[in-house]
């Protein structure tokens, strides 16, 4: 494997993130947690209303998920733009 050696040096924020935004489409989007398990009920949409169905996660098929954690990934249908 070769690489430059001008990569050496890649910074990293490791600040926590108790929360974050995502833009969503009109559809499924795939998402994640910030920092720390998120519960999916408290799961806020921008404009206020915006539908969304369930979260789904999977883990040896699709599931309802409760809670969205950190280093997984979560699909969310969402009904416009938001």
């Amino acid at each position: 494997l070769n690489y430059s050696t001008l990569m050496d040096p890649i910074a990293c924020d490791s600040a926590a993130r108790p929360c974050d935004t995502i833009e969503a489409v009109p559809g499924w989007n795939l998402v994640g947690a910030p920092s720390a398990p998120v519960p999916a009920q408290s799961v806020l949409t921008e404009p206020p209303g915006l539908g969304i169905g369930e979260i789904f996660g999977y883990d040896d098929g699709y599931h309802a998920a409760d809670t969205i954690r950190p280093g997984k990934a979560y699909w969310i249908r969402a009904d416009g733009a938001g």
